[in-house]
C-alpha cells in the first residue's frame, strides 16, 4: 500500500475525498456488475427450465417404454389369502374361479432318532462317526436317476454326510437337534410336487432306508367347476394365458384380468402434468409481474416464446400418419384452458381407451403401416418426421444353408466332424458305421442339442437325381449368423456358411440391412431418418409405402431433441448468456486496473500537496518567529 499523509497540514479528509472520486469512477463498475446480475438470474432461469425438460422427458419415457395401451393388461385375486395373481404376459379379458384344495409340498425325510428302540438316540451329535464302507444313495423319483451316490470312511461324520448331501442338485440336508443328546438327520427335496420325490437307498448303520421317517410331496390341487388339476409347484404359470397364480392356502377365489385402463390413465396424466408444469414455469419466468412491478428474467426472450408456442402446438395438433377415431388431443379429453395449459378429462380418456385401446396408443406413440406385401413397419426414432416413404428392396435376407451333395454312408469306421457354431461353440458329431440319411441327421440334432446349439438344424432332403442328401440351416437372418463345418465324408462342403441380409433403400437412400430388418441411419438428412422396416423372407424384389405417424410423445420428443443436450437451443441460450457475462466481467477488470491505477495517482497528489502544504507552514512559522526576535530587539 502507498504511504500516505492524511490532511496533516491541511486539515482535510484527504482519505473519504479519494473514497468519494473513486467511487464516482466506480459508478460504471456497478453498472456492469448490475447487467451481470440480470445475465446470472436469465441463466438460472434457463437452469430451471432444464430441469423441467428434463422431468419432461422422463414422463415420456414412462409413457412409450412400456407396452402399448393394447397390451396393458391388469389381474385381481378375490382372495388373496388363498392366491395372488400377476401378469406375465398378454392375457385375454375375463374371470376363472376355482378352488385351491391342496397345496403342493417338498418330500421331506428325518432319521427316526432311535431306529433300534433301546432308548438311547442314534446320533448324540453331528460329530458322530456314522462308520466307513458304507453306501448313502439317493434315488429320483423317475427311479432311475441318482441324485447322492456317497461312500462312507472311517472319518464321515453325520454332519459331513449331511454337507455331501447338501451340496447335489435337487436336495437339502442338515443335522438338527431334536432334543437334549438327539440329532438327527433331515433332508428334503428342493421342488415340491411328485416329481420331486426321492427314495432312500442307504446300508449306512442308524441311516438304512427303514431307519427314516418320510414325508412325501405332493402336488398342487385345483378344482374348476367339475375339472380336476394338479400342478407340481405352487407358482402356476400355465392356468390362465399371461397370467401367474401364486397359491397361498386352500380356498376359493375368482381371478379376473382386465385391460389396465387405470393405468393407461395415469401415464396420460402424467405426461399432460409435466406438459402443464413446464408452461407453467415458462410463464413464471416471461411474464411481468403489475403488482411488483417486475420482469421474469426470460422476458421477450424468443427462444422461450418458440418453445412455449411449440408445447402447445406439439400437443394439440392434429397427429398425422395415422386412421381412426382419435387423431387429435381433443378427442380423448384434453382441452387448452384460459391460462394456456391443459386440462385432462379422465372419464373421456377411459372411455376412448376402453373403447379403442389401439387407436389411443397411435395417437399417443409413434406408429407405422404398410401396404406392401411382405414389407411391415419396424419402428422409428425421434429423428423420423411423419409422412409416407418408399420402400424398394433389391434383395431378401437369407439363412445360412449348406446342402450337401448325395449322402455317402461311411463304410468302414464311424465319421466324426465338427459344426462351430458363430458363437464359436464347436459341436463334434460322429455318424457310424452303415447309417443311412435319417439316421446322420438324427445324430447331427442330437449333438446340437447337447451343445446347447438350438439356432442350427439339420434336414434331409431329396435332390433332383432322387437321391438324399444332408442340410444343415440356421434359424436367423442375416450375415451375422452362420456356421463352418468340418472336413467329412458325407457329402457336406466344408468351410464356413453364412446368411444375407436385406438389401434395399428408404425414402431413395441407401438403407442398411441387418437380417431382414432394413434401416435408415438416424444421422441421415432425410425426414425418414432413423426408420426400420421388416421385410419378409422370400420377398425378392419389392416395393411398397410406408407410413409413419410420431404420435403426440414421438412430436414432443422432437421437440425436446432440439432444446436438449449440448446442442440444443436451451445450452446455446446458455453458452450465450455465459459469453456475455465473461465480457462484461472482462470490462469489470479492465475498469478495477484502471480505479486502482487512478487511486495511486490520487494519493501521490494528495501526499505531494501535504508535503508542499506542511513546508509552506514550516517557513510560514520560521519567519513568523524571525519577525517575532526583529520586534524583540527593536523594542
Amino acid at each position: 500500500m502507498m504511504f500516505s499523509i492524511d490532511g496533516i497540514a491541511s486539515g482535510l479528509d484527504t482519505a473519504g475525498m479519494i473514497r468519494s472520486l473513486l467511487q464516482v469512477e466506480r459508478l460504471p463498475v456497478q453498472k456492469l456488475e448490475q447487467q451481470q446480475a440480470s445475465l446470472r438470474k436469465v441463466d438460472d432461469a434457463w437452469g430451471q427450465i432444464t430441469t423441467r425438460l428434463s422431468s419432461l422427458r422422463t414422463a415420456i419415457s414412462d409413457l412409450t417404454k412400456g407396452t402399448s395401451f393394447v397390451d396393458r393388461w391388469k389381474t385381481a385375486s378375490s382372495n388373496e389369502a388363498a392366491a395372488a395373481a400377476s401378469v406375465t404376459g398378454t392375457p385375454k379379458a375375463g374371470s376363472t374361479t376355482f378352488t385351491v384344495d391342496q397345496l403342493a409340498t417338498a418330500q421331506a425325510a428325518s432319521t427316526l432318532g432311535d431306529a433300534d428302540a433301546n432308548g438311547t438316540p442314534d446320533f448324540t451329535s453331528g460329530d458322530q462317526l456314522v462308520g466307513g464302507g458304507s453306501t448313502f444313495r439317493l434315488i429320483a423319483g423317475d427311479g432311475t436317476t441318482e441324485l447322492v451316490a456317497i461312500t462312507t470312511d472311517a472319518t464321515t461324520t453325520l454332519s459331513d454326510l449331511a454337507a455331501q448331501i447338501d451340496a447335489a442338485d435337487g436336495v437339502s440336508a442338515s443335522v438338527v437337534r431334536a432334543g437334549t443328546g438327539d440329532y438327527r438327520l433331515v433332508i428334503s427335496s428342493d421342488a415340491t410336487g411328485e416329481a420331486g420325490n426321492f427314495t432312500i437307498a442307504s446300508d449306512v448303520a442308524n441311516l438304512a432306508t427303514a431307519d427314516f421317517n418320510v414325508t412325501a410331496g405332493v402336488n398342487a390341487q385345483l378344482t374348476i367347476g367339475n375339472l380336476q388339476i394338479e400342478r407340481a409347484s405352487n407358482t402356476v404359470t400355465d392356468l390362465i394365458d399371461g397370467v401367474s397364480i401364486a397359491l397361498k392356502a386352500t380356498g376359493t377365489t375368482t381371478v379376473t384380468t382386465t385391460q389396465d385402463v387405470d393405468g393407461a390413465a395415469a401415464s396420460v396424466k402424467k405426461l399432460v402434468d409435466e406438459v402443464n408444469a413446464t408452461l407453467t414455469k415458462l410463464k413464471e419466468l416471461t411474464s411481468y409481474d403489475v403488482e411488483t412491478k417486475r420482469a421474469g428474467a426470460l422476458q421477450g426472450d424468443p427462444t422461450a416464446r418458440r418453445m412455449v408456442d411449440q408445447l402447445r402446438r406439439g400437443v394439440m395438433d392434429v397427429v398425422s400418419g395415422i386412421t381412426g377415431n382419435h387423431t387429435t388431443a381433443g378427442s380423448v379429453g384434453i382441452s387448452m384452458n384460459r391460462d394456456g395449459g391443459f386440462t385432462l378429462d379422465q372419464v373421456k380418456l377411459k372411455a376412448a381407451l376402453t373403447e379403442d385401446p389401439a387407436a389411443v396408443d397411435r395417437l399417443f406413440s409413434r406408429s407405422g403401416s404398410s401396404a406392401a406385401a411382405g414389407i411391415s413397419f419396424g419402428s422409428s426414432t425421434s429423428a423420423t418426421r411423419a409422412g409416407d416413404y418408399e420402400v424398394i428392396v433389391s434383395q431378401a435376407a437369407s439363412v445360412a444353408r449348406l446342402t450337401g451333395a448325395s449322402y455317402t454312408s461311411p463304410a468302414t469306421d464311424p465319421q466324426t466332424f465338427s459344426i462351430t457354431a458363430r458363437d464359436g461353440t464347436v459341436v463334434e458329431v460322429t455318424v457310424g458305421v452303415g447309417d443311412n440319411a435319417a439316421a446322420a441327421v438324427q445324430k447331427i440334432n442330437a449333438a446340437l442339442a447337447a451343445a446347447n446349439v438350438g439356432t442350427i438344424e439339420a434336414a434331409v432332403v431329396t435332390l433332383a437325381d432322387n437321391s438324399e442328401a444332408i442340410e444343415l440351416a440356421e434359424t436367423r437372418y442375416g450375415s451375422a449368423h452362420g456356421f463352418t463345418v468340418g472336413a467329412n465324408t458325407l457329402g457336406l462342403a466344408e468351410g464356413p456358411v453364412a446368411g444375407t441380409n436385406v438389401v434395399g433403400t428408404i425414402d431413395g437412400q441407401t438403407a442398411t440391412g441387418s437380417g431382414n430388418r432394413l434401416s435408415l441411419a438416424a444421422s441421415s438428412d432425410s425426414p425418414a431418418a432413423g426408420l426400420s422396416v421388416n421385410v419378409d423372407a422370400g420377398v425378392g424384389a419389392a416395393s411398397g409405402s410406408v407410413t409413419v405417424g410420431t404420435g403426440i410423445v414421438g412430436r414432443l420428443d422432437q421437440l425436446l431433441v432440439t432444446y436438449e443436450g449440448s446442442t440444443g437451443a436451451v445450452q446455446s441460450a446458455r453458452k450465450s448468456v455465459a459469453g456475455r457475462i465473461d465480457l462484461y466481467q472482462d470490462r469489470i477488470d479492465a475498469f478495477e486496473l484502471r480505479i486502482a491505477s487512478r487511486e495511486i495517482t490520487l494519493r501521490r497528489q494528495f501526499t505531494a500537496m501535504e508535503i508542499a502544504l506542511a513546508q509552506l507552514q514550516d517557513q510560514g512559522n520560521w519567519l513568523a518567529s524571525q519577525l517575532g526576535s526583529l520586534n524583540q530587539q527593536s523594542g
